[in-house]
């Protein structure tokens, strides 16, 4: 009877710990990306890792030239101008209809962050009357510069 009542507050403590971690952190939806491995991530880089792309993406789906090359360093390899040519035709191709994205890694190297992720787009092209879905991964490599993150290259397969 004593172990029983020890294993049962001990299950308690447990499940308790387990319940306000859960609070804590929050859990990324499933998509037909699968479950985020973005929770085995330090905080602070995932949670930079979320703000980065957030921002980028939101920037992208109220795409303006100037606000999107105010989050481009004037560093990015191989093409700056290239690039951002490259992500306003992917724009003006077809209207976004969904942009999903899972982490697979955020990597910190001093001032850099290099963020893996997969991502899925559906979008509307204006040439077809059903829209289609584009799937990649690719890593995004930011520098932080004075007190901005700016994206300094895209490996991989552009989500743009």
């Amino acid at each position: 009877m004593k172990y029983k009542m020890t294993a049962l507050c001990f299950s308690a403590l447990f499940l308790s710990g387990l319940a306000s971690a859960a609070e804590k952190a929050p859990i990324p939806a499933e998509t037909s990306l699968g479950r985020a491995s973005a929770l085995k991530l330090p905080v602070d880089d995932r949670q930079q890792a979320e703000k980065l792309l957030a921002n980028i993406f939101e920037v992208y789906r109220h795409y303006s030239r100037d606000t999107f090359c105010a989050l481009v360093s004037e560093k990015f390899a191989p093409g700056r101008v290239e690039f951002i040519n490259a992500v306003e035709q992917g724009y003006r191709a077809g209207a976004v209809l969904e942009l999903n994205y899972v982490i697979d890694k955020a990597l910190p190297t001093g001032n850099k962050l290099a963020v893996v992720f997969k991502w899925e787009k559906k979008i509307q092209p204006a040439s077809l009357d059903h829209p289609i879905m584009r799937k990649g991964s690719v890593q995004f490599m930011f520098e932080r510069v004075k007190d901005q993150w700016l994206l300094v290259q895209v490996a991989g397969t552009s989500p743009f």
